[in-house]
């Protein structure tokens, strides 16, 4: 059970740097913009993710949370 426990970690801290990546350079709106990526939850069973961000600005996240 501790493996899987590890392993669920590694694998929500890589998807955390990735999507942080990907929001800088892919998605040149929010690139003036703070965004955190406060959280991520990933199932037991790998087959969801829950990805929690915190955004400090006057436009519509809807967008951005459609694109995560």
């Amino acid at each position: 059970m501790v493996k899987e426990y590890k392993r669920i970690q590694r694998i929500e801290s890589v998807m955390k740097s990735a999507l942080s990546v990907l929001i800088h350079n892919r998605y040149e709106q929010w690139r003036d913009q703070v965004i955190s990526i406060t959280r991520i939850k990933v199932s037991p069973d790998l087959s969801y993710t829950k990805v929690y961000i915190s955004l400090l600005s006057d436009q519509d996240p809807q967008p951005l949370v459609h694109f995560l």
